[in-house]
């Protein structure tokens, strides 16, 4: 994994937002989940949920960057679906 899967996955928007601006690839795969850091975002918000992660914010970051677009097969929230869905960035 990366830095930015790391990010996602506690919901840190202001480590995304830094190292998104340092350019830091948005899509690479980690090795053990074959996931991107968006799919990272969206598992932790399911299934780690730091309390002071904004992982709405950390997904809108990652859209506005382009990175690749999520499917509707991708786990996520209801909460994250309807974000996604605001920003049409869903497949």
């Amino acid at each position: 994994s990366t830095p930015l899967h790391c990010a996602c996955f506690i919901g840190d928007e202001v480590m995304v937002d830094h190292l998104i601006r340092l350019g830091s690839p948005l899509n690479p795969l980690d090795h053990r989940y074959q996931s991107t850091p968006l799919g990272w975002a969206l598992h932790g918000e399911v299934h780690n949920h730091a309390p002071r992660g904004d992982y709405a914010k950390c997904v809108r970051l990652m859209v506005e960057a382009g990175c690749m677009r999520p499917n509707a097969e991708w786990t996520m929230s209801d909460d994250m679906k309807d974000v996604v869905l605001e920003l049409d960035y869903l497949d």
